[in-house]
């Protein structure tokens, strides 16, 4: 610090003090000394950080200082005797105080303050050595954490524990270990995790499949090495190498072959194994054929398939019949000779695969499935009685032959003109009755699709209708989806020439419906349950 001093007073001051009865002397010549105006002052702490509270203390020495004027450096200022103050950035500040006292005098007193970069949190991170580690092996753990930690803690995963910077650790068994480091510092503190893998020493082992293979007889070889290895290297003694974990090869004569296999990992670390094989002449692989009967199916006919397939040892059979059902459910089958039936008609490419111990063999054919034969339609009767017949054709696209006693026209009945009107008799349709004359008692055969419902539009009044292609009762018999109640519903009988009250409609018959308001006539029925 640097100070301005003022002029030192001594003064030499008699008091004397008379009193009644008393005095008090007070020795002659004493001297008093003023001390000097001296600026002085500390501050804490002494290492600030950016955004700490440094507190400033004045010590300054004199009599009646009445101002204190800091400067902080930062363009900052206090006019307090002792006050705080926190600097935004890290640097170096001079810091000055100016004291004055009663009489004026000043003095003044500088320092210097440095303040460093605030502590950041740290952030954990660590690398080890070697990446490849066996049971035994020695690891060196290096913190690549940064912020500058003050602190470390280790857990290795296995039980252990340390708290050096950079710890060496042994793992006695292999696994998989989660190693973390947490850092700490004054801003707070960081974990960080990672796996590690304690791998077995290398040891080269295999198994292969069949035991015992054939000539041109597919092998298969299967790595069982210990230790995690990276890389396989095969050798099958016949001129071919395969690097495939778990590859397949085939020997082309028979003969013993010494088959090696090398696994290694990173760097040299390298282990092999020999085993010898045996390849035999074996038996040849099937030869896959079938036939079937009959040679041009239907659908739903039985169709059976005969396996023709030659080789010896033939004990496994699977045919895929390409159809998604049948009418088993199955699509599928292991029998030698099985049969199948298919729903629907198209080609089906029908495979069949034959086993023995020499292997396979596949055969694929179409088999085209056609549709089932159209029958032939049983006929309609009408019967007809000599005279007048209220009647009524129950087919669609009906064709039938008239016989020569019934008159070639048929009478209709307009409901909305209430008039009959003449037409020819092979314009009749289903769904409506008709007066058809004929000389005698006659049958006419129809053909055609069979109507189980109609509609047709319904007048108020009488109505002709006809008979569907089964007997139906009465309450099949709607007028604009509703019901009607107890229909009033006449048939003709040609025999006795009279109406009859009906309660249902018969095929091939005619009837007369009467309705109290207009509407769409929907007649409906399904067929009779088969027997």
């Amino acid at each position: 610090m640097s100070h301005i001093n003022t002029a030192i007073a001594i003064a030499t001051i008699l008091f004397l003090f008379i009193g009644m009865g008393s005095a008090t002397n007070i020795p002659e010549n004493t001297i008093y000394e003023e001390k000097p105006l001296g600026a002085s002052f500390t501050y804490s702490p002494v290492n600030p950080q950016a955004g700490d509270t440094v507190a400033f203390t004045t010590t300054a020495t004199g009599s009646n200082i009445t101002c204190w004027a800091w400067v902080f450096g930062d363009e900052c200022s206090a006019s307090v005797q002792n006050p705080t103050h926190s600097y935004a950035t890290a640097g170096t500040f001079t810091v000055t105080l100016t004291i004055t006292d009663a009489t004026g005098a000043t003095d003044t007193a500088t320092d210097t303050v440095t303040v460093t970069s605030a502590a950041a949190v740290p952030v954990a991170s660590f690398t080890y050595s070697p990446t490849t580690i066996n049971p035994g092996t020695q690891v060196a753990f290096t913190d690549q954490s940064t912020n500058s930690p003050t602190s470390w803690s280790w857990s290795f995963g296995d039980g252990g524990m340390s708290m050096a910077q950079n710890p060496l650790h042994t793992y006695t068994s292999a696994g998989t270990y989660t190693v973390c480091l947490t850092v700490s510092n004054a801003a707070g503190s960081d974990t960080y995790c990672r796996s590690i893998t304690v791998f077995n020493p290398l040891d080269a082992g295999f198994s292969y499949s069949p035991t015992c293979p054939n000539v041109d007889e597919s092998v298969i070889f299967t790595d069982q090495s210990q230790g995690n290895p990276y890389n396989w290297e095969w050798n099958f003694d016949d001129g071919t190498v395969s690097y495939s974990q778990n590859p397949s090869h085939t020997y082309s004569s028979a003969g013993e072959y010494d088959v090696t296999l090398t696994v290694s990992k990173s760097g040299t670390t390298s282990d092999s194994v020999t085993k010898t094989i045996t390849v035999s002449e074996g038996i040849p692989k099937p030869d896959a054929d079938f036939i079937w009967l009959p040679t041009c199916p239907d659908v739903g006919e039985t169709i059976y398939f005969t396996n023709t397939s030659t080789g010896e040892g033939i004990d496994q059979w699977s045919w895929d019949f390409d159809d998604a059902m049948d009418f088993t459910g199955k699509r599928y089958s292991t029998l030698q000779n099985p049969s199948h039936t298919y729903e629907y008609a198209g080609s089906y490419y029908v495979t069949l695969t034959v086993w023995n111990d020499a292997g396979s063999d596949i055969v694929g054919k179409t088999i085209t499935i056609s549709p089932p034969p159209t029958p032939t339609p049983s006929p309609y009767s009408l019967s007809l009685n000599e005279g007048w017949n209220l009647a009524s054709i129950p087919l669609k696209n009906a064709t039938y032959t008239v016989p020569a006693p019934v008159y070639p026209h048929v009478y209709a009945y307009d409901s909305v003109s209430q008039k009959y009107c003449d037409m020819d008799i092979s314009d009749m349709q289903a769904g409506t009755g008709y007066w058809i004359a004929s000389a005698s008692d006659v049958s006419m055969e129809l053909y055609g699709e069979p109507v189980s419902h109609y509609s047709c539009n319904g007048t108020k009044g009488w109505n002709m209708i006809g008979g569907l292609a089964y007997e139906t009762t009465s309450q099949g018999i709607t007028l604009d989806s509703m019901s009607i109640s107890n229909p009033i519903l006449y048939g003709y009988d040609g025999i006795s020439r009279k109406y009859q009250s009906f309660g249902y409609l018969l095929p091939s018959y005619g009837y007369w419906l009467y309705l109290y308001e207009d509407g769409i006539v929907n007649v409906t029925m399904a067929p009779p349950p088969s027997p």
